[in-house]
């Protein structure tokens, strides 16, 4: 009988501290649940100001002007990139609007030779965007 109730004492001893251990496995569960779910939403974020980049870019060699309603659009899908992104990509986005007034200058002023000049830039860029975009577009 003492064996029994040596047994009992013992497991019930036991019974809180794995109780705890059980929680804190669950607690860190959960955390590494929410980190990746973090994750998983500012890539969606990043990934649509880099769509809507991209996008831009191609509407503005394709047709070799710039639009101002797709130039608001550009703007107003890329307002939150200061938030989503380091000074790097900030600073290209708007060396891209810039580039993008620049053509847009130069072609109402028919300034052939300079708009040839930033439309060779946009052209470069549709490789550069992705080396810029590169480190901040991966869900690890």
């Amino acid at each position: 009988m003492t064996f029994e109730k040596d047994w009992i004492d013992v497991t019930s001893a036991l019974l809180t501290p794995v109780v705890a251990v059980l929680g804190i496995g669950i607690a860190v569960l959960q955390w590494k649940l929410n980190r990746s779910r973090f994750r998983h939403e500012v890539f969606e974020k990043r990934y649509a100001i880099y769509e809507a980049a991209l996008l831009y870019l191609s509407q503005l060699i394709r047709t070799a002007k710039m639009d101002d309603y797709e130039r608001v659009t550009f703007l107003q899908n890329t307002k939150g990139a200061f938030v989503l992104f380091d000074e790097k990509i900030v600073t290209y986005l708007k060396e891209l609007h810039s580039k993008s007034l620049e053509l847009h200058l130069y072609h109402s002023q028919k300034r052939h030779k300079e708009e040839a000049e930033v439309l060779k830039w946009l052209t470069a860029q549709l490789n550069e965007i992705d080396v810029v975009f590169k480190g901040h577009l991966k869900i690890e």
